[in-house]
């Protein structure tokens, strides 16, 4: 598109290259006017796993977005991430446990393991112990969702990956106090709604006293 944020019909080329840099598709099209182009590209059965990267090309302009392509293996185990609670105050420690086990019953010791936190990396390389696990704490500072995520790769080189979200705020549970009408009406009867929830939304049942004036 232009300056203005306005579409623009115009002759595009398009290009898909592999994760060894290799062009595996190439396309000179015309986008609609409104500014849109749209394609489709099958991959092989025998091709370059990696990250891939699809550019456009169009008046001297070019743009490009990476995505990976793996060959997909059956996973030999899987790994889970437990949390001693599912939501925090914000100053708690959050205690996580990196759980890896095998399909057939057995630990996965030793999986080197990377974590990342909000898509931050956290802390270095890992290894998990005999139990298959490993347990880190995580200094919970800021009031919202903490996404956990970790790549783990067992001594064979299977690769899995896992994932999970908790949740912080700045009280242990919120109050909210919500007209029946959005707004308090004057001089008409007005119903009010008292909703108590914890940080991740979910309803939590409280004792509640409610004051009226000064």
């Amino acid at each position: 598109s232009n300056e203005w944020l306005e579409p623009v019909e115009d002759e595009v080329s398009i290009s898909i290259f592999d994760g060894n840099d290799n062009r595996v598709y190439l396309a000179n099209t015309k986008t609609s006017s409104f500014g849109i182009v749209s394609g489709s590209f099958t991959l092989g059965d025998d091709l370059n796993s990696g990250l891939y990267r699809l550019q456009i090309s169009s008046k001297g302009y070019t743009n490009t977005k990476s995505f990976k392509v793996n060959p997909y293996i059956v996973p030999q185990f899987e790994v889970n991430i437990n949390s001693d609670k599912e939501s925090y105050v914000v100053g708690d420690t959050a205690h996580f446990t990196i759980d890896a086990q095998y399909f057939f019953g057995e630990p996965v010791k030793n999986a080197s393991v990377d974590i990342k936190i909000n898509n931050q990396k956290f802390g270095e390389t890992i290894l998990t112990d005999n139990d298959g696990k490993y347990i880190f704490d995580y200094a919970v500072k800021d009031a919202s969702s903490i996404n956990i995520s970790v790549a783990a790769q067992d001594e064979s080189h299977a690769y899995v990956e896992g994932s999970k979200t908790v949740f912080a705020s700045n009280n242990i549970f919120n109050v909210e106090l919500v007209p029946e009408y959005g707004d308090l009406i004057t001089g008409v009867s007005n119903r009010l709604y008292i909703i108590t929830t914890k940080p991740d939304g979910s309803p939590v049942k409280t004792r509640t006293t409610i004051k009226l004036g000064a």
